[in-house]
């Protein structure tokens, strides 16, 4: 658990300094982090590691925290390529977590000490499937605050074809789970296709509606 009230001190973040992104994440759900420093400057170094990764997990790749699940050649998900517990596997991954921004939206939006859930990667595999809409984490509940966000640092350039990211803005306000108020397997009509480049970060409300799309040309389009 990060006391987070004494790192933005001591990093001198100050959230003032983030108004039009807390102001996107609290109405819409979600805002982009453009060509990010840290991340640009690292971005040939951590492609090289995640490469290797992927090379030397194979099959296991993805399955920290799932072990009990976990049966030779049984890919954590078939259609991507996943790596789990980065922040354990190389520093480089360490320091992505402190990046002011998102420090100050995670503070932002949960308004209390931040825990590290997961350090996780996915890439999308050519013609892989489109991912059910769902929420990383327990659904809200009424009268209740937001239990986190997700930060998503992309080491590729994505587009409609490499399969981006779909989410329905504003629906990280709703009540109770996606699969109250819609078919979870179906395109949503409001839903829209987060394009961004290597270098940027996407940070999301940990309850706004979101999937995975198919990758139809097999580009990596790979996120941490």
């Amino acid at each position: 658990m990060i006391e987070t009230k004494k790192i933005l001190k001591n990093l001198n973040i100050k959230l003032n300094n983030y108004k039009k992104e807390r102001k996107e994440l609290r109405e819409k759900g979600y805002t982009i982090i453009k060509n990010n420093k840290v991340l640009k400057k690292n971005l040939k170094n951590i492609n090289n590691i995640i490469d290797k990764l992927i090379i030397t997990e194979g099959k296991k790749g993805g399955w920290e925290g799932y072990e009990e699940f976990f049966k030779k050649n049984k890919s954590f998900e078939k259609g991507a390529y996943r790596l789990g517990g980065l922040i354990y596997k190389h520093n480089i991954f360490r320091k992505l977590i402190l990046i002011p921004e998102i420090l100050a939206l995670a503070y932002d939006t949960i308004k209390d000490d931040i825990k590290i859930c997961s350090l996780n990667f996915r890439s999308p595999k050519k013609n892989s499937k489109d991912q059910d809409i769902h929420i990383d984490g327990l659904p809200r509940r009424k009268n209740k605050g937001y239990n986190g966000i997700i930060a998503m640092f992309y080491l590729n350039n994505s587009s409609k074809h490499t399969g981006p990211t779909r989410i329905i803005p504003n629906s990280h306000n709703k009540i109770g789970w996606p699969d109250n108020y819609l078919d979870v397997t179906k395109k949503h009509k409001k839903e829209i296709e987060l394009i961004a480049k290597a270098g940027d970060i996407v940070i999301l409300n940990l309850n706004l509606w979101h999937a995975g799309s198919r990758n139809k040309s097999g580009k990596k389009r790979g996120t941490i």
